[in-house]
């Protein structure tokens, strides 16, 4: 946690970001979009490629965005495959 942001970053280590758009390119804005919704601006997402390869994605929301908020609880082992 940076001062009172709660950030959440995930890092790969693979070929990182295309060159070439590829896809519709709203799954990003889409996320973006809801936080924004929700957040105002006080709610980020960032994909950055690393150096070395492979991207960050970094999700930031200020912490009392998340003080009120209520568990929700799913419970996985009831889900059925799409298979099923």
């Amino acid at each position: 946690m940076a001062d009172d942001w709660f950030e959440l970053s995930v890092e790969d280590n693979g070929m990182g970001l295309s060159d070439t758009p590829k896809g519709n390119g709203i799954a990003l804005q889409n996320v973006r979009d809801r936080l924004s919704g929700l957040f105002g601006h006080e709610g980020l997402l960032t994909v950055a490629q690393n150096c070395s390869g492979g991207v960050t994605a970094t999700l930031r929301i200020r912490l009392h965005h998340l003080q009120g908020l209520q568990r929700s609880f799913y419970d996985y082992s009831q889900a059925r495959s799409p298979q099923s």
